[in-house]
């Protein structure tokens, strides 16, 4: 059931950008496996469309990634340091095809957004959700700490001028 939503999922990035499902045609009938324990194993089989299935079981891999569960956020992040992190098998073709899509596949948010509201609040909602993401990557940078370098530093050279 996971394995379908994930597809769902997926199809639906590949649908509403063309061009990465004709970039996937040319590896119609592989699969591709995703394994991150202890999360269930994801394995896809791309169709003649660009678009992926559900593999069946019997079918053989031509790609497989693997990566642990504290590189799953800097994946779903888009860090460039997570592919570093990730063990890829097989296909070097489909590989190069599988990053390309990370790079570059990217969820237009505000157009699924603007099939339940009105466009300007579709545009509003999204907006508000990349400087929500914004804020919180700023949020998880040690900044305090240049903050209390800075009120140290300050501190130091008063008590300094004072004895002069």
């Amino acid at each position: 059931m996971f394995e379908r939503g994930a597809a769902a999922g997926l199809n639906h990035l590949l649908a509403q950008q063309p061009w990465a499902a004709e970039r996937l045609k040319a590896f119609a009938g592989q699969c591709a496996e995703f394994r991150c324990p202890p999360f269930p194993d994801l394995r896809f089989a791309i169709l003649g469309s660009g678009l992926v299935e559900v593999a069946p079981e019997d079918a053989a891999s031509a790609l497989v990634v693997k990566l642990t569960p504290s590189t799953l956020p800097l994946v779903l992040a888009r860090d460039e340091a997570a592919l570093r992190r990730i063990e890829i098998e097989g296909s070097a073709e489909l590989a190069n095809a599988v990053q390309h899509l990370f790079r570059h596949l990217a969820w237009d948010i505000e157009e699924d957004l603007s099939r339940l509201f009105p466009d300007v609040v579709a545009h509003r909602l999204a907006e508000g959700g990349r400087a929500l993401a914004a804020w919180q990557s700023e949020a998880a940078t040690p900044r305090w700490l240049g903050t209390m370098w800075i009120c140290v530093s300050v501190r130091r050279h008063r008590c300094c001028s004072k004895s002069l």
